[in-house]
């Protein structure tokens, strides 16, 4: 596995990336890669706007129809096929990483300015996944005025420590500021169930 790796950050285009996370100094870890072309065709012919969002529980134990179901269920037919193997793949991979069995997995599209101040989520640690539009921002907050605005790419899958994990911990992420430009986000959050956000 070829790794950057940039104080408390580990990138690479290799999935067993996310794993580094379980190491005490690292705060953000990124898997680089696209969005899968059959879900990039799926989202660009579909409305966003007339999506619900999706945020429930799910346990790892027939996790597929049960995601295939409730995304039926928030509006999404073009893209609930390749979106349920894409999440459900990436929902495995992260409870095999953090060791759970059940996990909250929310699906927004964002219009606005949510979550537009830098910020560690307060649980123990969170996947990211922009599949469409300006994905995650962060910051090294260690670096205070002076901070550089990073972002990650759509497709990049993130795992961050959150507030449970690493109280003291120095990287800050927060949505990318879109509000009056007409953009619109599609963004993919999963938590482990037993730390869901305050």
């Amino acid at each position: 596995m070829v790794a950057m790796l940039e104080r408390a950050i580990a990138s690479s285009e290799a999935p067993a990336i996310l794993e580094t996370i379980l190491l005490p100094e690292t705060e953000l870890a990124i898997w680089r890669r696209p969005v899968a072309p059959a879900l990039v065709a799926a989202i660009s012919a579909t409305d966003l706007g007339r999506i619900d969002d999706l945020d429930q529980p799910f346990a790892i134990e027939g996790l597929d129809s049960a995601l295939h179901a409730a995304l039926g269920a928030a509006g999404h037919e073009t893209t609930r096929a390749p979106l349920t193997v894409e999440l459900t793949a990436l929902a495995r991979r992260f409870a095999r990483v953090m060791d759970c069995e059940h996990l909250r997995i929310r699906v927004n599209v964002v219009e606005t300015d949510a979550c537009r101040k830098f910020h560690k989520d307060f649980v123990t640690a969170r996947l990211l996944l922009t599949l469409a539009g300006p994905a995650t921002q962060w910051i090294d907050g260690r670096d205070g005025d002076a901070a550089e605005i990073r972002s990650l790419a759509a497709g990049d899958v993130a795992l961050v420590k959150g507030r449970r994990w690493s109280p003291e911990g120095s990287i800050l992420h927060r949505s990318p500021p879109i509000l009056g430009t007409g953009v619109r986000r599609l963004v993919v959050a999963i938590d482990p169930v037993e730390h869901e956000t305050a």
